[in-house]
């Protein structure tokens, strides 16, 4: 095993005063009448270096858990699968190297979007495994489990699809790999492979010997079903239900159509992103929000009962969903629509327009100040990641401290850096970590607070959000009660 350590020649901090403007960069008008509640300023805590290891990234992307089994969490480091990486972190400023997987032959990722892999326990043996696609020597992409620690392969299986020929944006394969409990067990062990080519695509759920529990495969729909597979429990029966253009039961039964008769026989007949949760307090019981195009949302009950939709612009969509203004009950949404010229609207839980704020692109609910009560933080993975007050439409650019704090500047010129939050510093605020080609630096909350809480790795559900994260041009994290972790 190979160690990275950081270099002990940090660049002097002497720009107080700049990282201070940075973090109170505000992005547009805050809510009338709100007071601005700045956001803490992000310190950098560890910063280590790559550039021993050979060859070095392109176009990376990152999956977070404990590869090791020794309550830290660790990086899974990726150009899909030509180049793997899995680090176990000592929780300050180095790294291990736990094994290594190449496929030198592939072309690069896609600049936009990456492959998902999940970090996940599948037999429920106390140790973490990699489940995801990786190119095989057949010419197929194989679906594997690799063991976390050693990378071997638990069991693998190969599908139809060929390995990747072109790095093409559009025409790439995007193949996303998450874990969900179609089966009812006591932690979910299940495999949901979801496919998406030039918006032609299919959905697969496998058990955890990859067996196949249900697929899509004799549907007639002509397209995708989502960009991402959400899977939610909304019938409470503890069997996992999966929300596409339809809302697919554990077993793959079509429960009832979730996109817009409009949209019938359209390539963009497909959901987008999905919510579900007690969103909206006035309705009794869970809520299903989602959004697709020429919609802002479309809000049902859990058995199909349409609550209320919202017409929009071809190209509109739900940002966010989170505790964002509390004057109002329930849960706020961030609304894009490419009518609201450059600018996104912020909705209140029955379908109130609060405000109207600088637009920011898709992203996802988290901890930064530890203040759980409050409201919600707002991370966006894009451009080396962005934190955000959707309250005060206050914004802090991590590409700002990136460029005062990196070794060498990352090659942006055909290649994205996506940033990845979750708390891997040690306390219970989450963290920024950015990965380029060779270094990855990790930037915290480190402002005293008065708040305490327990790790959100303590939390079953976190634990999940997480695992199932995709941080890529289309970031996708799904709902969680920030303030019910009290």
């Amino acid at each position: 095993m190979r160690r990275a350590t950081r270099k002990k020649s940090y660049k002097t901090v002497c720009w107080l005063w700049l990282s201070v403007a940075m973090c109170l960069m505000i992005s547009g008008p805050s809510l009338a009448g709100k007071p601005v509640d700045p956001l803490p300023a992000p310190a950098l805590v560890a910063h280590i270096d790559l550039s021993s290891y050979s060859p070095k990234f392109y176009r990376p992307n990152v999956q977070i858990g404990d590869l090791n089994n020794d309550g830290i969490r660790d990086f899974l480091i990726y150009s899909n699968s030509k180049l793997m990486r899995a680090f176990a972190y000592d929780g300050k400023n180095s790294l291990t190297l736990l094994w290594e997987h190449s496929f030198p032959n592939l072309p690069d990722p896609p600049i936009k979007y990456h492959y998902k892999y999940t970090i996940w326990d599948m037999d429920n043996d106390g140790r973490n495994e990699v489940i995801g696609p990786f190119a095989s020597s057949s010419g197929y992409v194989e679906i594997r489990i690799l063991d976390g620690e050693t990378g071997a392969v638990e069991k693998s299986m190969q599908t139809t699809i060929p390995n990747p020929t072109s790095s093409d944006d559009i025409y790439e394969w995007r193949l996303y790999a998450t874990v969900a409990n179609f089966r009812g067990l006591p932690t979910p062990q299940d495999v949901v492979f979801l496919t998406e080519n030039d918006s032609y695509g299919e959905i697969y759920a496998y058990d955890n010997n990859l067996n196949l529990l249900w697929d899509t495969t004799g549907d007639t729909h002509q397209y995708i079903y989502a960009h991402f597979p959400w899977a939610y429990d909304i019938d409470a029966d503890g069997k996992d239900e999966l929300i596409g253009t339809w809302v697919f039961d554990h077993d793959g039964t079509k429960l009832w159509k979730a996109t817009h008769p409009s949209l019938d026989g359209y390539f963009y007949n497909h959901i987008d992103r999905a919510f579900a949760g007690d969103v909206d307090p006035s309705h009794p019981g869970l809520e299903i929000l989602l959004s697709h195009e020429n919609y802002h949302y479309r809000m049902f009950d859990p058995v199909g009962n349409l609550l209320r939709e919202e017409a929009g612009g071809g190209d509109s969509k739900i940002v966010g969903v989170g505790a964002i203004d509390q004057s109002t009950a329930g849960f706020e949404s961030i609304i894009w629509d490419n009518a609201f010229h450059g600018k996104v609207k912020l909705y209140s839980a029955t379908g109130v327009v609060l405000a109207t704020l600088p637009r920011i692109l898709d992203g996802y609910t988290v901890d930064w100040d530890g203040d759980r009560q409050k409201r919600d933080d707002f991370f966006c993975p894009d451009d080396f990641g962005m934190l955000y007050n959707p309250y005060t439409a206050e914004a802090v650019y991590m590409k700002n401290y990136y460029d005062l704090d990196r070794y060498t500047p990352a090659d942006v010129t055909a290649q994205k850096i996506f940033a990845h939050m979750t708390d891997v510093w040690g306390d219970f605020r989450e963290d920024v970590v950015i990965v380029d080609e060779d270094e990855l630096l990790i930037y915290a909350n480190t402002a005293s607070t008065s708040y305490q809480h327990p790790s959100p790795w303590t939390i079953p559900a976190y634990r999940l959000r997480v695992a199932n994260t995709e941080d890529d041009i289309h970031p996708e994290r799904t709902f969680f009660d920030w303030q019910a972790q009290l």
